[in-house]
């Protein structure tokens, strides 16, 4: 089943790309990139305190492919490709503002 992400948000661009937010079903998930490898976690049971989807439920694991290891910046619009195996974006696209990231 594909998780969908109602809310989203970067709150670090680089070492690590970090985002925030929340599910459709009231959970929150916490996704990381560093050293070439990222992470979706999500929380137990529906909250508003992010921390709890760090070290939560992972929900997949992704890289992209940086031979160096060294990677620790990803935009947004690379991380939605990269994790849209498990996560359906399509609510956060469709509220994208014209020419920003959400």
């Amino acid at each position: 089943m594909m998780l969908k992400p109602v809310t989203l948000v970067q709150t670090c661009y680089a070492c690590p790309s970090q985002w925030e937010g929340k599910l459709d079903d009231g959970r929150m998930f916490y996704i990381r990139y560093r050293w070439s490898e990222g992470s979706v976690e999500v929380s137990p049971t529906p909250t508003d305190d992010v921390m709890q989807a760090v070290g939560g439920e992972l929900v997949c694991a992704f890289d992209n492919g940086d031979a160096s290891g060294l990677g620790g910046d990803m935009d947004t619009a690379e991380m939605q490709l990269l994790t849209s195996h498990a996560l359906d974006w399509s609510a956060i696209l469709a509220a994208a503002p014209t020419g920003g990231e959400t």
